[in-house]
């Protein structure tokens, strides 16, 4: 063992605070005084977003675990009582806390490996019986799990995915019902806000485009002709994108290079010669062991050689 590791350790078993020292990793910890709950909220002190509801335990600012969007969301459900529910990112565990306390059975699915042990830390500190937590892509349980659920709840979620469509449908999928809450665009909030506003991409007369979904590029490689020469084509995935001054699509915050969306290039003329690479042996009698070099866009056609 390194010298500064068995130092590290000697001083973290005489040290009497709970806090352990910046950097070092939850897994590999002594604690060195006695257990109350804010030890086990300490694990992950200053990262915590959630109000937890207890006494004299430090945490996080937001009332999460007395959220307005919850009770709305019970109100218009009705009694959830012996009912199941498929909690999508529950984060701190703040709507779990709740739906539990209306009676539900909730499985909530976290992918985030530190979001899913503080819900652990909250479920044993809280007493949440009712709950489940699982570790993982909710999108890769939904699309193979047989069970049907009566609730499907997903709260600030949806705008973290890339494909964000296949999840509306793989929540209607697996549940009869569907609680939702998500950003949407606003263009009169958008550009009504100075710190939105620099974030929009403007036309020449001034005026903000709106985002647009656009195919974004793939590369393929493919064989075309007898004599071998790749091209590379482009096949559909969206991506929301941009129509910059020029009007070339364009992802929000992607400059030029291989993510810029280029247009089709147009199909060769009858009879035109096909194109080699930079560095491609000419075939033929003629060039037979010539290495030639495809001209630039834009430079001028150099003499064939004879």
């Amino acid at each position: 063992m390194p010298l500064r590791s068995l130092l590290d350790r000697i001083k973290a078993a005489t040290s009497p605070a709970s806090t352990p020292p910046a950097g070092s990793s939850v897994l590999d910890r002594y604690v060195r005084v006695g257990p109350s709950p804010q030890v086990a909220v300490d694990l992950f002190a200053g990262t915590w977003s959630s109000a937890l509801p207890l006494d004299g335990v430090t945490s996080g600012p937001v009332p999460l675990f007395a959220d307005a969007r919850v009770a709305w969301a019970l109100e218009h459900l009705g009694p959830v009582a012996g009912r199941s529910v498929l909690e999508l990112g529950p984060l701190e565990a703040g709507h779990t806390y709740q739906l539990t306390k209306a009676g539900a059975s909730v499985v909530a699915i976290e992918a985030q490996t530190t979001a899913y042990l503080k819900c652990l830390v909250v479920k044993e500190l809280l007493g949440i019986t009712g709950a489940r937590f699982l570790l993982g892509d909710f999108l890769e349980h939904m699309r193979v799990t047989p069970d049907r659920y009566d609730v499907c709840f997903a709260s600030g979620v949806l705008y973290h995915l890339r494909s964000p469509v296949e999840a509306l449908a793989l929540a209607a999928r697996v549940s009869s019902r569907l609680v939702l809450w998500t950003h949407y665009y606003d263009e009169g909030v958008m550009t009504g806000s100075d710190l939105l506003r620099p974030r929009i991409h403007r036309a020449r007369g001034g005026g903000a485009r709106r985002l647009r979904a656009h195919p974004a590029p793939v590369r393929v490689r493919e064989r075309t002709g007898a004599q071998g020469v790749r091209r590379r084509q482009r096949g559909p995935r969206q991506l929301a994108v941009a129509r910059g001054p020029a009007g070339r699509a364009r992802a929000p915050g992607v400059g030029g290079g291989r993510n810029r969306l280029r247009r089709p290039r147009p199909p060769a003329r009858p009879g035109a010669r096909p194109r080699r690479h930079p560095w491609r042996r000419a075939t033929g009698v003629a060039g037979a062991g010539r290495r030639v070099r495809t001209r630039r866009l834009g430079a001028a056609r150099r003499p064939p050689v004879r």
